[in-house]
């Protein structure tokens, strides 16, 4: 470089004006070449934190949604045993029976296995469901009893209305108060029958013979105690 040249560089030189990394990196962009070792470097960290946020993502959502599919089982052994679901409704299991509940997710959906009475919080805007071996019983507010019979499920309505179907079809039958239905094991609906008198009365241990036939009462009498009962002839007439 001649002495000119040298001169000028040194009159109009300030410390940090040439920034020649800065310039080097614009022409290596401008080019399309790879670029330099800091950048990778830096770009190297992003992409960690960035995996890093995204594990830590999907872990939460795992936790969360393993919380919220968490099912609760409660079983009733040799004695009936009485359960309070979060929204208020009890459910008596019969003995030997077993109920799931999905608290978090939907409290208002029992799958059942066995028999139990259900008294359920009125709430229009949840209806209350069952799930037992094919049946379906869905419901607003009621008390029924769900029981396994010889020929499948059958399901006893105490108080209110339920709608009582096939596993996978919409329609059924509605049951009302003192209403018996039965679900035979592979049947497509359920067919009515006569009503029992105290269908819940393992669970309440109360009994009521309004205008029932003497010898029905003890029927039933004798099966929930195991006992036989006999009365007079004037007494029965």
């Amino acid at each position: 470089m001649d002495e000119r040249k040298l001169g000028f560089v040194l009159k109009h030189f300030r410390d940090g004006s040439m920034q020649t990394e800065g310039a080097l990196r614009k022409v290596r962009a401008a080019a399309g070449k790879p670029a330099a070792p800091e950048m990778k470097a830096r770009w190297g960290r992003y992409a960690i934190y960035g995996a890093g946020v995204a594990a830590a993502v999907v872990a939460a959502f795992l936790i969360i949604n393993t919380r919220l599919n968490e099912w609760t089982e409660y079983r009733a052994d040799a004695a009936a045993s009485q359960v309070t679901l979060s929204d208020g409704s009890t459910v008596t299991l019969a003995p030997g029976a077993t109920a799931r509940v999905q608290a978090r997710k939907n409290p208002r959906h029992v799958e059942l296995d066995g028999g139990a009475f259900f008294e359920v919080a009125h709430d229009e805007s949840h209806p209350f469901t069952v799930s037992s071996g094919d049946a379906r019983i869905r419901v607003l507010g009621t008390k029924f009893v769900v029981s396994d019979c010889d020929a499948g499920k059958s399901v006893d309505v105490v108080e209110g209305r339920v709608l009582f179907t096939a596993a996978g079809r919409e329609d059924g039958v509605i049951l009302k108060k003192g209403m018996f239905a039965v679900l035979e094991n592979g049947a497509t609906d359920p067919e009515l029958h006569s009503g029992h008198l105290n269908p819940a009365a393992w669970a309440t241990g109360m009994f009521s013979y309004d205008d029932a036939r003497l010898r029905d009462a003890l029927d039933e009498l004798e099966g929930y105690y195991n006992v036989s009962l006999t009365v007079s002839p004037a007494a029965a007439s």
